[in-house]
């Protein structure tokens, strides 16, 4: 009875150790672990409800999984994914990693030791250097326990875990690497070139492109200014309804997807919400009319990663920004929040016509929206 006993709590603790997580390219995370993998489609069992039936779902939809040793596969658009790498990872070796590994939303990887960590940063010992890391400059971490934490919305992740996978399962394995090649520090001084695995380069270059990365940093910053204006609009307590929704309607074209999603966390700790731009912004302008005023301000944006190649062709980059949130009535602040977001700027490729000729060229749009953490006023 004791060697039952002992052997059923290895089996119900053993697995908690790490997490099967599913990452949809819509931006909604799944408790599933992936037993197959086609070429096409993948079988997925909910590990949270084993009575449930196992399911397909179209690798087209799954962004990223994860399994419970730590290891993750990119499956949407991934046209290198081998026969090996599918069963490495549905096989994995689940002993304790070497290291942690933290790895920056511009791909830059490093192997450490996690010492302690917080709801906003992680403590930890690169090569004899305490470092204090916050988490809203990640895209994604790794524990030597199996766990992880991504950092970004499932579409800007992706392009920086896919070309991160083969360095970051020698960190984790501990293989080929030297102590060298451990990016310490944080600085680009000591991060050797194998460390840069996910490709920092200026959109368009090899191609016939008039703009330098700059220009595009500068023209997302103004995007997401243009998109903060007409919220002023829509959130207008005394707003004229035909100005909201024109204001609506513009805001969506911003954005490179109408399925982008806009995340909203409320400082109570309730689990965080996405919502279609549209839905978003139509969910604020009714939530306005519940105050005599309501007042949205925006600073500190700031890029916190350059731009990364996705799958797509498109580039990626990641811009943080403080939202403050404040609804009065009689004078007086009956709900107000700051709230630190990350918003994704996409630079994405099309051909134009310019004196008879097709030409690429490139434009900017908005992404996904998302919290990395919310205080109540």
């Amino acid at each position: 009875m004791r060697y039952w006993g002992l052997l059923l709590l290895m089996l119900v603790v053993h697995p908690l150790a790490g997490q099967y997580l599913v990452y949809l390219v819509d931006g909604t995370k799944m408790p599933e672990r992936i037993t197959e993998i086609s070429d096409r489609q993948s079988v997925v069992m909910d590990v949270s409800d084993f009575s449930k039936p196992v399911a397909v779902r179209s690798n087209s939809d799954i962004s990223f999984a994860f399994n419970q040793s730590g290891s993750y596969l990119v499956l949407a658009n991934n046209k290198s994914l081998t026969k090996r790498q599918r069963e490495e990872f549905m096989n994995p070796d689940v002993k304790a990693k070497q290291y942690d590994v933290l790895v920056d939303a511009s791909g830059k990887a490093m192997a450490t030791t996690i010492l302690s960590e917080t709801e906003t940063q992680v403590v930890c010992n690169a090569q004899g250097n305490k470092l204090t890391v916050p988490k809203a400059g990640l895209c994604f971490l790794i524990r030597r326990n199996g766990t992880h934490q991504v950092f970004m919305a499932p579409v800007q992740a992706q392009p920086v875990l896919l070309a991160s996978q083969r360095f970051i399962q020698d960190l984790l394995t501990g293989s080929n690497l030297s102590a060298s090649s451990l990016l310490s520090a944080g600085t680009d001084a000591a991060a050797p070139a194998a460390a840069r695995t996910a490709k920092e380069t200026k959109p368009g270059a090899g191609v016939d492109n008039p703009m330098n990365t700059e220009e595009f940093q500068r023209k997302g910053l103004d995007k997401i200014k243009e998109f903060t204006n007409y919220i002023q609009t829509i959130t207008a307590v005394n707003y004229d309804r035909e100005n909201a929704n024109k204001a609506i309607n513009m805001a969506c074209d911003l954005f490179a997807d109408q399925n982008s999603r806009v995340e909203v966390s409320v400082a109570s700790g309730i689990e965080n919400k996405k919502y279609k731009v549209r839905d978003y912004l139509t969910r604020l302008k009714l939530r306005s009319t519940q105050f005599d005023k309501v007042k949205v301000e925006y600073a500190n944006l700031s890029y916190v990663s350059n731009f990364v190649k996705g799958t797509d062709g498109s580039y990626h980059g990641v811009v943080t920004f403080v939202q403050t949130f404040k609804g009065t009535v009689d004078g007086k602040i009956i709900y107000g929040d700051i709230t630190k977001r990350t918003v994704e700027v996409v630079i994405r490729p099309y051909q134009k016509a310019l004196n008879g000729e097709s030409m690429l060229s490139w434009e900017v749009y908005l992404g996904d929206i998302g919290v990395v953490e919310t205080k109540k006023i």
